[in-house]
């Protein structure tokens, strides 16, 4: 697929976009064609053109539009404490040029898809910025060095002494704005688009949005069903003849999962129809809300089935109330039940035990690896998670941990104790059986020595529950003092038979005085907290609430990842320094329900409070000030 793009006006059209915050049977469109002797534009009165309507061109796979990108741009500058003005900035480069743009106009885009050649698919792309007359448009190129020729009625080319000019044209247009300067990445996108992009595209009937991009999915599938259904007959039996192991479970396993694969996404193409993404500006609330809207025909795909029957389910879930309210962030999602993943799971089942076979791993190990993908499986239903930071105070230097602080991570799920235990129990077992090891250093050369070690046990001063204890050598862990030789990670599972709870993190002592709380009297949970209610939606799949220390904290304290390095130390004295430190809420959930069809969303809120944190670390880690000095604001950091 080519798209082709070089410097060139169209890319101030898209910086403008980007800093703000079933059509019927298309007729032929006409090449802008110009005249074999260019008319210089001078004083004389320009003409305006055909404002005809023009319908949407053939293979239109997306358009655009932000309005209002002057006064989005200075909410943004307001609540991130940069000062920006797009008036300004335009009245810098030219007078005439600031006079020209009508900025309270949206400004557009638009890609069509030229198929006419499935081997060599062209994109085709325009971007539009409305312009307040024609004439002014012709004062702003003169003093910018320009200038423009008449190519029609209506059209005229921008021309100038650098190539940086690009393929541009000024056209009258349909609108809010009498004409629009229309940029391309080549000439041919431009004659194949411009009368749309000036007739058409203004006239689109789009939700009203301060910015958003329609991605009209359904013309592009349309336009290759017939190629992915060659590619489905054809590829997948090409593929397995490229499979080097013969083992006759592995390859049905391997068979059943692409067809699977296949087949759901040759349905997911037919049935999804647009993809949006949107942003808007909530004065009153103080927020900037993202988010992307994905609409589809029907029910087909077992993915989308799977997610509205789990979308009937309360939400959040009774687990996400109960969870302590000092939580930094937290979150809850609803899972797939164990007769939806059946198919799935017997296929990984069916791969894993042929591979291993065919490698020689032991039938033991196998019926381990088999038995602890069941158990997986059997932890059905809805979970919820919070992150509270370490206690104050904590010292690496007397607890050993790597972190600057000894956060926990605690897990519910609905599916109970039992069987999260047995999970764990499982993975604990195949972890530590020998067989595994010898077959693994046999065969890979893998040495047990080099990686963590296991074991369970009861927990210390918590009733029934159960500690997993994770030893992992020093060599895995950056930033470690170097008398340490290795670092505790541990895992405490508690719970009765109807909800299973987990702690998990570098100091178990204070993982265990957090799972004490869950349900103790006196403890507030998110129940308490206002801003949670707000999670409470109709056809809700998971939500929560994050912020931007707590993810760094969380990072930061995860064995995956190890201490906090350099980097991430950096980062944490940075969001120290914020206005908020980092502790303004971000609301986020995710719905499917049937509106006219499947309508599945994502969404997030990023208050103003947050906005102007990341604008304050912006400066901060840029080693520049902007307003009142921050601490170490004119320190240099190795980021």
């Amino acid at each position: 697929m080519k798209f082709r793009a070089r410097p060139l006006l169209a890319a101030f059209a898209l910086s403008l976009a980007a800093a703000c915050g079933g059509a019927p049977a298309p007729s032929p469109i006409t090449p802008v064609q110009g005249p074999a002797e260019p008319a210089v534009v001078g004083s004389a009165p320009m003409e305006r053109g055909d404002l005809s309507p023009v319908p949407a061109p053939r293979g239109l796979i997306a358009v655009g539009r932000a309005m209002n990108v002057d006064q989005s741009l200075q909410q943004l500058s307001e609540w991130t404490g940069f000062p920006v003005s797009l008036q300004q900035l335009l009245q810098q480069k030219s007078a005439q040029l600031a006079q020209a743009i009508q900025l309270d106009a949206p400004v557009e885009l638009a890609l069509a898809l030229d198929d006419r050649n499935p081997t060599k698919p062209d994109v085709r792309f325009v971007a539009t910025v409305p312009l307040r007359s024609l004439e002014a448009a012709a004062a702003a190129a003169q003093d910018l060095g320009a200038r423009l020729e008449r190519e029609q009625p209506g059209i005229y080319r921008l021309v100038g002494s650098s190539k940086d000019m690009g393929d541009c044209r000024i056209a009258s247009a349909v609108g809010q704005a009498p004409a629009r300067l229309v940029c391309s990445d080549s000439q041919r996108s431009l004659e194949a688009l411009l009368p749309y992009a000036v007739r058409g595209l203004p006239s689109e009937a789009l939700p009203a949005h301060a910015l958003q991009v329609e991605f009209r999915v359904r013309q592009l599938t349309q336009a290759y069903d017939s190629t992915l259904r060659q590619l489905r007959t054809a590829g997948i039996p090409m593929a397995m003849s490229e499979v080097p192991i013969d083992d006759p479970k592995f390859i049905r396993g391997l068979s059943d999962a692409l067809n699977g694969v296949a087949d759901e996404l040759l349905t997911l193409s037919r049935e999804l129809e647009t993809v949006r993404l949107t942003a808007d500006l909530d004065a009153q609330a103080g927020a900037l809300d993202v988010s992307l809207t994905a609409r589809l025909s029907g029910e087909g795909s077992y993915w989308v089935r799977t997610l509205l029957e789990n979308a009937q389910q309360p939400s959040p879930p009774a687990l996400f109330w109960k969870l302590p309210a000092d939580a930094v962030m937290a979150g809850w999602g609803h899972g797939a039940k164990k007769t939806q993943t059946l198919p799935i799971t017997k296929s990984i089942s069916e791969l894993s035990e042929g591979a291993l076979q065919y490698y020689g791993i032991s039938a033991k190990v196998r019926a381990q690896l088999t038995g602890l993908l069941d158990a997986l499986s059997s932890l059905e239903g809805s979970s919820a998670w919070a992150y509270l930071p370490g206690p104050e105070g904590a010292s690496p230097a007397k607890t050993k941990a790597p972190g600057p602080e000894r956060g926990i991570l605690v897990l519910g799920f609905s599916a109970g104790q039992p069987k999260v235990k047995a999970v764990g129990d499982r993975a604990l077992q195949l972890w530590n059986d020998a067989a595994l090891w010898a077959d693994l250093k046999k065969k890979l050369g893998v040495r047990r020595a080099a990686l963590p070690t296991a074991k369970a046990r009861p927990t210390q001063g918590l009733a029934k529950a159960t500690t997993y204890e994770l030893s992992i050598p020093a060599q895995l862990i950056e930033g470690l003092d170097p008398s340490v030789k290795s670092v505790k990670y541990y895992v405490v599972l508690s719970g009765d038979g109807g909800e299973g709870w987990a702690a998990l993190g570098f100091d178990e002592a204070y993982a265990v005085a957090q799972l004490k709380r869950l349900g103790a009297p006196g403890t507030a949970t998110f129940a308490t907290r206002p801003e949670a209610r707000a999670l409470s939606v109709a056809g809700g799949l998971g939500g929560g609430i994050l912020n931007l220390g707590g993810l760094a904290q969380a990072i930061a304290q995860q064995p995956a990842v190890g201490p906090a390095g350099h980097e991430l130390r950096e980062l944490q004295r940075a969001l120290a320094a914020l206005p908020t430190h980092g502790e303004a809420p971000l609301l986020y959930d995710f719905t499917a329900e049937r509106a006219g069809g499947v309508q599945l969303r994502w969404r997030l809120r990023i208050p103003k409070a947050t906005l102007k944190d990341i604008g304050s670390l912006a400066a901060y880690l840029g080693g520049r000030v902007e307003g009142p000095p921050m601490p170490g604001a004119g320190a240099t950091h190795p980021m």
